[in-house]
């Protein structure tokens, strides 16, 4: 094989695993629909079966995420219902072995995928199989239900309405509405702008970011003149600090895009997923970025009365 086949060869294989990378992409892990797929939006598996162990947080005694175990092979509901595609399956905490979790879902639709075969080694004459793969799921139904907990210290920065309204897209994200969870969380981006743009810029102050830079992010958020609350992370996300970035994205940019695009034509399953990203970026901006704000405030203020005359450092050390 010469340089150039080679070369060609290569991009082949290289366009190929890009394109399977795609592709599973657009496939949910048999673990995220058990443990945080919301009801009622089918899902796209490949071959879904109930994993043996998940990583779950266990509100039971433990307080926090544990492995479970699954319980049993899934059971088919037919009880009370010709519809034999309905399957419930259960887990148990395995660290107090007190906490179930029991998921009901339907086999939504399935897929005949053709399995070895001559293609595979033509030397052996062996003729092709089918099997049934499982590339459609959904869930019905889930006990305890998904969480809608939000952090002491994110309750408390966002305040009783914003709470609310925060809860509420998680209930409705978690029931399938995708739509309404976005408009709700957009509503709480938009009544929280202006402290997220704040907090970023103060700490860009305290990190010694140029003044200017500091002041065109402030000016964003304290317009004489009312600006949308999309435009307003759009000026801000263009002189945000790349030391304030998560690697090399600028989070507040993703969160502009997100509460900016646009949602007709889109599916509950889609919505749902905007909703996620949305969630995301913003508990990470506004619950990070406060805490640092917080954490340079407690500093410098130690550090102010430690510089005060008579006051005590150490067992033996005055200033």
């Amino acid at each position: 094989m010469n340089e150039q086949d080679w070369l060609k060869n290569t991009d082949e294989i290289t366009a190929e695993s890009k394109s399977e990378a795609e592709r599973k992409k657009k496939f949910v892990s048999d673990e995220d629909f058990i443990t945080i797929w919301p009801l009622h939006t089918p899902a796209a598996v490949e071959g879904f079966h109930p994993p043996k162990q998940i990583s779950f947080c266990c509100e039971e005694k433990c307080r926090k995420e544990t492995t479970w175990s699954r319980l049993h092979e899934p059971n088919n509901l037919n009880i009370a219902s010709p519809d034999k595609q309905i399957q419930s399956v259960s887990y148990i905490c395995n660290l107090c072995e007190k906490a179930y979790l029991t998921v009901i879902y339907r086999a939504e639709k399935f897929e005949t995928k053709y399995i070895g075969g001559s293609t595979a080694n033509p030397d052996l004459h062996i003729p092709p199989s089918t099997v049934s793969v499982l590339v459609k799921v959904s869930k019905i139904g889930q006990y305890p239900p998904l969480s809608i907990k939000i952090s002491n210290a994110l309750q408390k920065s966002l305040g009783r309405e914003d709470a609310t309204l925060y809860r509420k897209a998680l209930i409705t994200r978690n029931e399938g509405h995708g739509l309404a969870a976005v408009g709700y969380i957009r509503r709480v981006v938009e009544d929280k702008t202006n402290d997220l743009i704040e907090f970023a810029a103060q700490i860009a102050k305290a990190r010694n970011i140029d003044t200017a830079i500091v002041e065109k992010m402030r000016a964003s958020a304290k317009s004489d003149e009312y600006t949308p609350y999309e435009e307003k992370l759009k000026i801000a996300s263009t002189v945000f600090p790349n030391s304030l970035k998560v690697g090399d994205i600028n989070p507040l940019q993703v969160l502009w895009k997100l509460v900016s695009k646009g949602f007709h034509g889109l599916s509950e399953a889609e919505c749902v997923e905007i909703a996620d990203q949305t969630l995301d970026v913003f508990e990470h901006m506004f619950t990070k970025l406060k805490a640092e704000v917080d954490n340079d405030k407690i500093f410098a203020e130690k550090i102010k009365r430690m510089s005060q005359p008579g006051k005590v450092l150490g067992p033996s050390t005055t200033v």
